[in-house]
């Protein structure tokens, strides 16, 4: 058996009837987006009057949201907290073994120096 030449594979006996041309299921599928994006655009524009009125899955996104003023409401109720909390002493009284910072220290020996001593 001989190896068969690349000139000699590619002739009507050995291929398998597929041809590949602008007929195939990729463009087709390609022609198909292109319109799809198409008819998009122009319902888009149809829709919100070419800008002037909200897009339609805009204002079902818009009522399903939380209204500002819930948010402002609970903004409000939590400021004062927020305050307490962001004051420097409170984090300073805080520990895991509820000890105050400096009070498990034996200062019983210290001397003060000064720039005399």
């Amino acid at each position: 058996m001989s190896k068969p030449f690349a000139s000699a594979a590619n002739n009507s006996q050995n291929s398998n009837g597929k041809e590949v041309g602008f007929g195939s299921k990729a463009w087709g599928g390609t022609l198909l987006i292109c319109l799809a994006g198409f008819a998009w655009y122009h319902l888009d524009r149809y829709l919100t009057k070419n800008g002037e009125v909200k897009h339609p899955i805009t204002e079902i996104i818009e009522s399903l949201m939380i209204p500002d003023s819930e948010w402002k409401r609970i903004n409000l109720r939590n400021t004062e907290t927020a305050h307490i909390l962001a004051n420097d002493r409170c984090f300073e009284r805080t520990s895991p073994f509820l000890i105050e910072p400096g009070t498990d220290v034996d200062l019983s020996d210290l001397v003060v120096k000064n720039n005399y001593d």
